[in-house]
This record gives C-alpha cells, structure tokens and sequence, in this order.
C-alpha cells in the first residue's frame, strides 16, 4: 500500500482534494462511495494507492447501484489527520503546498462540484457551481476568478457557502483555471470536464 499522502505530488493532491470532498476517516480507515457511473474513478484510486489489492464493493442503495472502497492503513490514516483530515465538518483548511492546490481543488470540484450544460430551446445553459464549509470555500476561492453569485446557508452543524458560475465564457474559465498543467494526468472526472469550445 502507498501512501501517496506523505510526498505529496499532483496526482495524491488530487485524490485528497476528492477525499476531502467525499471520504470519511474513521480511526485507520478511509471510505469512499460513489455512483455507479464514476466507479472508475475509484478502481484508479485502488490503482494508485493500494496496487488494486483492495475490494470495491457494490450495494444497491434507494434503487441504485454504488461502489465503495475501504482502505485501511493506520500510516495513511495518521498523514491524512497530519494534513489536517477530520470528520466532515472538522475538517480544517488543508496543509498542502501551493504548487499542488489546482490538482487539490479539480479533485474536490470533482468530489462535490456541478457541472451543468443543458441546451433548450435553441439556447444552452452553462453552470458550474462548487460548496463546503463557508472558511474552506473562502479559502479556495482565492486561487478561483470571481464568481457570478454565492450564497450562505446556515446548518445546525456548520455554516456552508456555494459559489457559482454563470455563463460559457465564466465556467471555460473555471475548468481552465484547475484542468490538468500535466498531459500525463489522467486522473479526473471526466463528466465533469468537457472539452468548451
């Protein structure tokens, strides 16, 4: 098992922007699950961290399919707390060096972001939008062009901000601003980074 955690790289800034978005650590193990249509984005994960030694494994939930992936590695487990990874709504800002915050935030885009395009009546929409816990959101959106909009929403556990984007012109220049700066990075989302002519 790798911990790709510990010398960090823009492919582990990547999967730990996904995680950050995505994942809960409970004591040594981490757990991801996600929709049928992105399982393949965790076999990569299985890939890179674990040699694809690790089980997915598949569960029918509210009439749909899921895949989960455990990974269990007190070494890992002890980077990702180091690096500052809690709980959901413990989570503190990230410790991640600035040369790899891009691959961080296309990874939780990709975890908890929306990609919209929808054509109607001859006119298509074009929305990107992307939410957290209000400081965490402030704090990747320093490294992001202006938004159109944002809003602040009031938990009971937290208080979130979802920043949006508006416009063909507005969102190209979003997924432009975190695509891949490496050819040989491959991994990403793919539904949620189409080709904007």
């Amino acid at each position: 098992m790798n911990n790709i955690f510990k010398n960090m790289n823009h492919e582990s800034a990547y999967i730990l922007g996904y995680f950050w978005a995505d994942a809960n650590l409970t004591n040594n193990s981490l757990d991801i699950e996600l929709n049928e249509k992105d399982k393949y984005i965790l076999d990569k994960f299985n890939r890179i961290i674990c040699d694809s030694k690790n089980k997915i494994y598949r569960r029918e939930r509210n009439n749909s399919v899921c895949y989960r992936l455990i990974i269990t590695n007190k070494e890992i487990a002890s980077t990702l707390r180091d690096i500052g990874f809690a709980k959901k709504n413990d989570r503190i800002i990230p410790k991640i060096n600035e040369e790899f915050i891009y691959s961080f935030i296309r990874g939780y885009f990709d975890g908890d972001g929306c990609f919209l395009m929808k054509t109607k009546n001859l006119s298509t929409e074009y929305r990107v939008d992307i939410a957290g816990r209000k400081d965490f959101i402030e704090f990747i959106e320093q490294y992001l062009p202006a938004c159109s909009r944002y809003e602040i929403i009031n938990w009971k556990t937290c208080v979130s901000k979802r920043i949006y984007y508006f416009g063909k012109e507005k969102v190209k220049n979003f997924l432009n601003i975190i695509k891949p700066t490496n050819i040989n990075e491959d991994v990403f989302l793919e539904r949620k980074h189409p080709v904007l002519h």
